[in-house]
């Protein structure tokens, strides 16, 4: 039975909802790391101006309360909420170490990628992988004028330096790169990395460029003497960023590229066009790329990628700004292009990691965890993906043999081919 536009055919959408996905790209939180739940304010909202489905009102939230924690009312009435922190609790405490995995067969995800500095023992494989996290690496010496997210990496820094059996970066560039860089993304890749994320648009665009070697030396040598700005720093940003794509190829591990809008207030959306990669997709040919969140609201610059060899396009975090039929738009560009480069993701995030990257004091939102984000987004992302299909097989441009097979490569089977699961 195939419907007409605007609802999804009932047997796709069964059948993507079954499917056991891989999950490309997320921000799952240890437990531990979660602030413990204010019993008196369960929701704790901030203040800056949220898209709404980032608003803690947001009555989806209420579904997933519903589908994960068995959740009875249809409201978001504080007494209600406190008895829906101890029915958390409870399950937490009941499933133990296997919580996390629990929480993965809620939503029929078979494998999620994990990103973190590190990899995390509550996160253990196969249901979790690891995806390192290391805009860090291109900032071994300071700028005089950084913001404060880039000062934040001056811990992992040092811990690399020691880890190379120095006390500070080397001096030179090229000690860098050989003593402390290159190290670091082999130690990632025999810990179990599986692929690099840099969320590079929070400090600077991502039109990275050839910069001489002789021009980057002199800069991280001044650097190191008395101090440079931003502006020049970016030079030596941009030869650190060619020496991981390098290395990344050596290592056949991706690069995730931050693309398209950001949950941080002010966040300036025209660094983050996918297009402005190019300089650097083509610098690297071996290198593999993926662009996160279907870069919106650059998801035509985003498909138009696709056709470098070696780009690729997930949409998680996408549908932390559309519904579902917006996301459907992308998701069939995509798949009318290159079926192959497209992957399904949720990006699932904690409150905790959202203050993160906004640069703001973490909010005691239990109920607001990644759990709740991995269900509403999966949920998402699957109703976009069967909308998708059943629109292009009611307009004939695929067959009825054509929707498992297309389906199944964008919920896992492109995943396992790029990061070779």
């Amino acid at each position: 039975m195939v419907t007409g536009p605007g609802s999804a055919d009932p047997g796709i959408d069964r059948f993507v909802r079954e499917l056991a996905a891989i999950d490309d790209h997320a921000h799952p939180l240890p437990l531990e790391w979660e602030p413990p739940p204010d019993r008196d304010r369960p929701i704790f909202p901030y203040e800056h101006p949220l898209p709404v489905r980032m608003r803690p009102t947001n009555p989806e939230y209420i579904d997933a309360w519903r589908a994960l924690w068995g959740y009875e009312h249809d409201d978001f009435d504080a007494g209600h909420l406190r008895a829906l922190i101890d029915k958390k609790q409870r399950v937490q405490a009941v499933e133990g170490d296997n919580y996390h995995s629990w929480v993965l067969d809620r939503i029929a995800v078979e494998t999620m990628l994990a990103v973190d500095s590190v990899p995390q023992p509550s996160f253990p494989a196969p249901r979790f992988r690891w995806l390192a996290f290391d805009d860090w690496l291109m900032w071994p010496v300071p700028a005089v004028d950084q913001k404060p997210i880039t000062g934040r990496y001056a811990e992992q820094m040092a811990q690399a330096c020691r880890q190379a059996g120095v006390d500070c970066p080397p001096p030179t560039l090229d000690d860098y790169v050989h003593a402390v860089l290159v190290p670091v993304l082999e130690r990632q890749k025999a810990d179990g990395a599986v692929g690099l994320k840099f969320h590079t648009p929070y400090y600077r665009p991502i039109d990275f460029a050839e910069v001489p070697v002789s021009q980057a030396r002199e800069l991280y040598r001044r650097a190191c003497d008395g101090g440079i700005t931003i502006a020049e720093h970016r030079h030596v940003e941009d030869y650190l960023f060619a020496a991981i794509a390098g290395k990344a190829a050596e290592l056949d591990l991706p690069i995730q590229m931050h693309t398209g809008q950001g949950p941080r207030h002010r966040f300036e959306n025209n660094g983050s066009n996918p297009l402005l990669m190019e300089a650097a997709v083509v610098a690297a040919p071996d290198t593999r790329f993926l662009m996160l969140h279907a870069g919106w609201p650059f998801a035509k610059e985003a498909v138009a990628s696709l056709s470098h060899p070696n780009v690729f396009l997930d949409i998680s975090g996408s549908s932390v700004h559309l519904y579902a039929r917006n996301l459907a738009g992308i998701v069939r560009d995509a798949l009318e292009w290159f079926p192959e480069k497209i992957l399904y993701g949720t990006d699932a995030f904690s409150d905790t990691a959202h203050a993160f990257m906004s640069s703001t004091e973490p909010r005691s939102n239990f109920l607001h965890g990644w759990e709740e984000k991995a269900w509403l987004l999966d949920r998402t992302a699957r109703e976009a993906i069967a909308l998708a299909l059943t629109d292009m097989l009611h307009d004939r441009v695929i067959r009825a043999g054509d929707v498992d097979r297309l389906a199944t490569m964008i919920m896992r089977d492109n995943a396992i081919d790029l990061y070779h699961l």
